[in-house]
């Protein structure tokens, strides 16, 4: 349920001068009479507004700093120079059918995946092993669709010695000799390959596991105005089952057509179950063909590209699904709903290494690269851009209920008028529980970086480089209560708070709402807040607009805005004062690793939660005695 609050909106100087000048009167008469107002922005949309030369707190009296959460991160800590794998596509898939009865294709991002200084060649000197067996043949090495730093490896896994279905088999890449971690696992999961094209496909002659006589359509619409389940297409329910994997090829010619619902495809009488080795079971895949650029664009008027179904409506369909390697577009200004969107209770969905975008989206259309909630939720190294529309359209938006979401290795970028992350019980029946956000690029946004908006519960993030937003870097705007949980640990934070608010007031970093119970931790970050611009703006670091007790602040470096001293409230700043630059290597080119000297160097806290072991780009943490503050440890 949305707060109510009465607000005060600057005029337009174009429609109202005198206005202006009365405003202007206004603020120097506080400026010379006051502090900084104390008034609590409720709403999650707006956020607050202008402060002139803000009373930026005090310190807090305690020295209380509770460690929020148990390790997170069981990965091994990666070994210098050596392949590491981040994550897969896919978890489980079929070892048999498909293009030459080969299985599926299997995609595996990481990093020293190449060969500096010599040629990387798959099958060669980088090979795949699955279960000690290699795989049978290899198809693509470069960069993944997010992360550009991040490589792909798609392989076609074959037979892989007959292993046993169902077992967890550990993923090895192997470069000139030396082996990745094998913390990544696949299950062989019997299924059947179905492939889809919209140039060569029809769906009366279509067959399973045949690569040449493959689907037109994903999905058709229902044929029953009563919902009869009679969707064509690959993805219907007399076709599809548990375990199957639809790949779409591209040749080169846009996909749009309408399938059930008025999406391009929708997991309505479908869903997956867990992956067991038996027959009849495991994810619905939905990926492209190695190599090819499947480029989907929704029909006009229509409600936009992949999504889900309501499981308060319909229980027990659209889980376990599989979104990996596609193009979507959100349509043009006529389509309502965005690229991909869970819809609600979509559990175990994994959407890893998509393109997506929605430039053309209208203000109302509600819209978000991907959208909705479910548990065990993975979003995992996506490019989402050119999110347009108004402010209701983020990069992702998490609402009602998301529950165990993993949201890692995405850059999130120029998103218009909207929140590049956002997390919000929009419903206000269900609370957000274990959102973990690390490891992301998330710049260029027209509003909040994170929004950690009300019904957030437990919340972990570090590792992530979040720069160039109008409004703060991180919001907390959230009622907690004791046993909420929050950790915001090794982030840096570069150019936020560049724009004046609607209502009241901003900073880089801040809270405007109860979090005054639980436990909140902001540690060994980079708070590095560009020279002010506007005169009206805010020139605090970390701003508390309402009640925000539960928040302990310490060991973060604070540079940029020539206070002559970090925020009170930072009990142990990293040097005392907000004069000492963090020096990025080229922070408008957007690189923000250390050079020699940084004063963020070894400054970091060991006894913070979560059991951190790598930055942002996998570099083991800590080097030496102690960690570095900020997204990146340094390295020579």
């Amino acid at each position: 349920m949305f707060r109510v609050m009465r607000r005060l909106r600057i005029t337009r100087a174009s429609e109202h001068s005198e206005a202006v000048f009365i405003w202007l009167l206004i603020f120097v008469l506080v400026l010379q009479l006051s502090a900084c107002s104390d008034s609590r922005v409720t709403s999650e949309q707006p956020g607050p507004a202008p402060h002139p030369t803000a009373n930026c707190g005090t310190a807090r009296q305690d020295d209380d700093y509770p460690l929020a959460a148990p390790a997170h991160n069981n990965t091994p800590a990666p070994l210098a120079g050596a392949p590491y794998i981040l994550y897969t596509d896919l978890l489980a898939g079929p070892t048999h059918g498909g293009e030459n009865d080969k299985g599926v294709y299997l995609s595996i991002f990481g990093i020293n995946f190449e060969m500096p200084g010599a040629a990387a060649i798959l099958g060669v000197n980088v090979k795949v092993f699955i279960g000690g067996a290699e795989v049978d043949n290899y198809r693509r090495l470069g960069p993944a669709k997010g992360r550009s730093d991040i490589s792909q490896i798609t392989v076609q896994v074959g037979a892989l010695g007959n292993l046993p279905a169902g077992v967890e088999l550990p993923v090895q890449v192997v470069v000139n000799g030396t082996g990745s971690n094998i913390n990544h696992t696949f299950i062989i999961q019997p299924g059947n390959i179905l492939f889809v094209d919209n140039i060569n496909g029809d769906d009366t002659t279509a067959q399973k596991n045949d690569v040449t006589r493959p689907w037109r359509h994903v999905q058709t619409p229902d044929s029953c105005p009563l919902d009869c389940a009679t969707e064509g297409g690959a993805l219907n329910p007399a076709v599809i089952k548990p375990g199957d994997v639809i790949v779409m090829r591209g040749r080169g010619k846009i996909w749009s057509g309408l399938g059930f619902d008025n999406r391009f495809a929708r997991f309505h009488h479908e869903t997956g179950t867990r992956p067991n080795g038996i027959p009849g079971n495991g994810y619905i895949t939905l990926m492209a063909y190695p190599g090819e650029d499947v480029h989907i664009v929704p029909q006009p008027n229509s409600f936009g590209g992949i999504h889900g179904i309501n499981g308060d409506g319909f229980p027990g369909y659209s889980k376990w699904i599989v979104i990996s390697g596609l193009r979507i577009e959100g349509g043009d200004n006529t389509v309502y709903d965005g690229p991909v969107n869970l819809q609600a209770h979509a559990d175990h969905w994994r959407v890893v290494n998509n393109e997506l975008f929605n430039l053309a989206a209208p203000p109302d259309a509600k819209s978000a690269g991907i959208s909705g909630n479910g548990a065990n939720v993975d979003i995992l190294g996506n490019h989402i851009h050119h999110i347009g529309g108004g402010t209701l359209n983020h990069g992702m938006y998490f609402d009602t209920g998301a529950t165990d979401v993993d949201v890692a290795y995405n850059e999130v970028e120029n998103i218009k008028q909207g929140n590049l992350i956002q997390t919000y019980d929009n419903l206000g029946t269900a609370d957000l529980n274990n959102v973990n956000i690390h490891h992301n690029l998330l710049h260029d946004g027209g509003r909040y970086g994170l929004n950690i908006s009300g019904g957030t519960h437990s919340l972990n993030v570090w590792n992530n480089v979040i720069y160039n937003t109008a409004f703060s870097g991180v919001r907390f705007s959230v009622q907690s209560t004791p046993s909420s949980n929050f950790v915001f640990v090794y982030n840096t934070l570069y150019n936020n708070n560049m724009q004046l608010t609607a209502v009241d007031s901003n900073a880089p970093v801040l809270n405007d709402w109860n979090l005054n119970s639980g436990t909140a931790l902001i540690a060994n970050n980079i708070v590095y807040a560009a020279p002010l611009t506007i005169p009206l703006l805010s020139d605090c670091y970390y701003l508390d607009t309402s009640d925000g007790a539960a928040i302990r602040i310490k060991r973060n470096l604070w540079f940029g805005r020539a206070r002559g001293a970090p925020p009170p409230q930072d009990q142990d700043p990293v040097g005392g004062t907000d004069l000492l630059d963090p020096l990025f290597a080229d922070s408008l080119a957007g690189k923000f690793n250390l050079l020699p000297g940084s004063p963020a160097i070894q400054q970091g806290l060991l006894s913070i939660p979560l059991g951190i072991i790598d930055d942002f780009r996998e570099t083991p943490r800590p080097t030496a005695s102690a960690p570095d503050v900020g997204a990146y440890q340094y390295t020579q």
